[in-house]
């Protein structure tokens, strides 16, 4: 409140008001204003007012410095942290009688160092770090470079005609030394000039990078918790040790007395004495006296804990009936791995080609928190075939790790082979594709940090093809019009087995483009494989449902009703849609307003289906989505 929010004036006072928010069980709220977007600090270069009572439902700021403050509340009610959506706050309007100030210039470290070094004969990037109360740009100013000292022998002249009229620093300096930069910021009208000293050596510093976290990791504690917070895993890119710390609390629940012990070392501590969120920020200096950038952590101590719910699926049901099919593709290229064979893969990594499997299991743990905590996932592999092996799967979970040159997985192929071999996990979903006939059973716990649930497992059954014990569908891919089919066709990894009861509605993300069926004629939509194994299986009540006349036609190619395949005999067969003479007239409509309308699925009413006679409650069912391309109107809007 008090002004035009995307035209505010310098100067005048802005009221953010949060009176508004609620709490469904009538708890007491706590309230944080800050500068933010989605909970990452932001700042205005320039900007020296604070928020004035930013843990009061109503606060207000006065700023002193033009630019965009986007501002966040946050809200709790001694269980759960809620965040509003950030605001612009566009403070670009000057009042009446102001008087125009210089710019102030500032000189940034080098960007790709951190600090105020850099590498002999590379590149730096050092830019204007100034800023002017009546602009909310530095780019809107006149900003002018110079080299004012050098090394001896450094020709000063050459090195400032190649910087007149440039925005920044980005020249390399061959010649080792100190160098004297100075920058020269104006507003058209007043100016001011500041001087910093680089040093140009082999082997320049960089900063180091701060990392905070709490040594157990977790986010969630207990009022009369202590816990301890840790900067073990800052990181310096030369391996400097770090020569100091500074962890500063930022940020506290209404009435906390808290306060870090031990601020200037790795492990500091704090007892958590109200419920609330609780924020610190951490920065660090390596040997050579470089300072780091401040890195945050917010932690959350609560009077009382809900147990996390998990409510953990498999992405199909299997059974000692239909189990899961394990579908071997090993390039025949390579009958043993070797790192010889990297350079004659034809473009594919050895994890690739040794351990492509086209299908796999996935386990989704779909758990929440009544509190609104953070929930851990803590999957583990408890049951396997003895001798169990396993493929590369789909979207793998890869427990947080990335591949690092410097690090433990410093290839992809380093990083693949440990996620292959893992038997725990740590993400939500884990795929993982079994190359081992036998039962296998994943068991899942959750945590919110202070409460566990209890475990659940699932299992399943995994078996080769060769050895599946009753009839398999299976979905080959294959299509003359499937847009899905057209654009999986080709993938490494493709659930092929299918279990009954099978019902597929397809979707208008992958639907069948009318574009591919041509009027007046037949077109396979789809094509299966059913294969009977232990006995001999019939196929009952086939039906496909075709539209009202003049629409398509549907029928089933290399299946009829009361077939029977035999034990050992695998058939193929496929739905055909025929298409009408005419185009139908239900097409894509721009309206006045150059709105695509919404397009109903063109294949309503459609649908191909059968029944196994030995299996009660084996069905199948497809029904098709037709995509009809082309507008109706378009050019009279056009």
């Amino acid at each position: 409140q008090g002004g035009d929010i995307n035209a505010w004036v310098l100067g005048e006072t802005a009221t953010f008001d949060g009176s508004g928010s609620t709490d469904a069980d009538d708890d007491d709220l706590q309230y944080r204003w800050t500068f933010s977007i989605r909970g990452s600090e932001t700042t205005v270069t320039g900007n020296e007012a604070e928020i004035e009572n930013a843990n009061q439902a109503i606060a207000t700021f006065t700023p002193n410095q033009s630019g965009n403050y986007y501002v966040e509340l946050t809200v709790y009610d001694g269980t759960e942290v809620v965040r509003s959506g950030y605001t612009t706050l566009k403070v670009n309007t000057l009042p009446e009688g102001h008087v125009n100030t210089a710019p102030v210039a500032v000189i940034g470290t080098n960007w790709s160092t951190g600090t105020y070094e850099i590498e002999t004969a590379t590149r730096p990037s050092i830019s204007s770090r100034g800023y002017d109360k009546e602009s909310s740009s530095v780019y809107s100013l006149v900003r002018e470079w110079s080299v004012t000292a050098a090394p001896e022998g450094v020709d000063l002249d050459a090195i400032n005609a190649e910087l007149a009229g440039v925005t920044g620093i980005y020249m390399a300096f061959e010649t080792p030394g100190t160098y004297t930069i100075k920058h020269r910021l104006s507003d058209g009208e007043l100016y001011s000039e500041v001087e910093q000293d680089f040093e140009v050596l082999y082997g320049a510093n960089n900063a180091p990078d701060a990392v905070a976290s709490t040594s157990t990791k977790a986010l969630n504690f207990m009022v009369e918790d202590t816990i301890t917070f840790d900067a073990s895993g800052s990181t310096d890119d030369r391996d400097h040790q770090m020569s100091a710390f500074d962890w500063v609390l930022v940020n506290k629940p209404d009435g906390s007395e808290a306060e870090l012990v031990n601020a200037d070392t790795e492990t500091p501590t704090l007892t958590l004495d109200k419920a609330g969120p609780y924020s610190v920020k951490l920065r660090v200096q390596d040997a050579l006296g470089a300072w780091s950038g401040y890195t945050g952590v917010t932690i959350k101590a609560k009077s009382e804990n809900n147990v996390p719910i998990a409510r953990p699926t498999i992405s199909q049901e299997y059974d000692d009936e239909q189990p899961f099919v394990i579908y071997p593709t090993v390039d025949a290229r390579v009958e043993e791995w070797s790192v010889e064979d990297d350079n004659r893969a034809a473009g594919l990594a050895p994890w690739e080609y040794r351990y492509l499997f086209n299908t796999g299991v996935t386990f989704s743990g779909d758990a929440y928190d009544p509190d609104g905590d953070s929930v851990v996932y803590l999957w583990s592999l408890v049951n396997e075939p003895d001798n169990a092996t396993f493929a590369r799967a789909q979207s793998m979970c890869l427990n947080g790790y990335i591949v690092n040159a410097q690090g433990e997985y410093r290839t992809p192929q380093d990083l693949y082979q440990y996620v292959i071999n893992a038997k725990e996990w740590s993400c939500a979903n884990v795929p993982i594709s079994p190359a081992t006939e036998g039962n296998y059973e994943l068991q899942l716990i959750t945590t919110d940090g202070m409460s566990e649930t209890s475990p659940v497992s699932i299992s399943f059954p995994a078996v080769y093809r060769a050895n599946y014990p009753t009839l398999l569908l299976e979905d080959t891919y294959a299509s003359e019009s499937n847009g899905a089919d057209l654009t999986l066709g080709n993938s490494d990894y493709l659930d092929r087995q299918q279990l009954f009861p099978y019902h597929f509605v397809q979707r208008g993300s992958f639907p069948i483009f009318d574009s591919y069926l041509d009027l007046g004629t037949s077109t396979m939509v789809k094509r299966y494989q059913l294969s009977a194994f232990d006995q001999d299986y019939t196929i009952t009540n086939l039906q496909a449902v075709s539209q009202a006349e003049g629409g398509y036609q549907v029928s089933f190619s290399g299946l009829t009703d009361g077939q029977v395949i035999k034990q050992g005999e695998s058939i193929f067969f496929e739905l055909i849609i025929t298409t009408p003479d005419v185009k139908p007239d239900e097409i894509l409509i721009i309206d006045e307003n150059f709105n695509w309308a919404s397009k109903d699925n063109q294949a309503k009413g459609i649908s191909f289906s059968f029944e196994i006679a030995e299996k009660t409650g084996w069905t199948f069912t497809y029904e098709p989505y037709i995509y009809l391309t082309g507008c109706q109107g378009c050019g009279a809007v056009n």
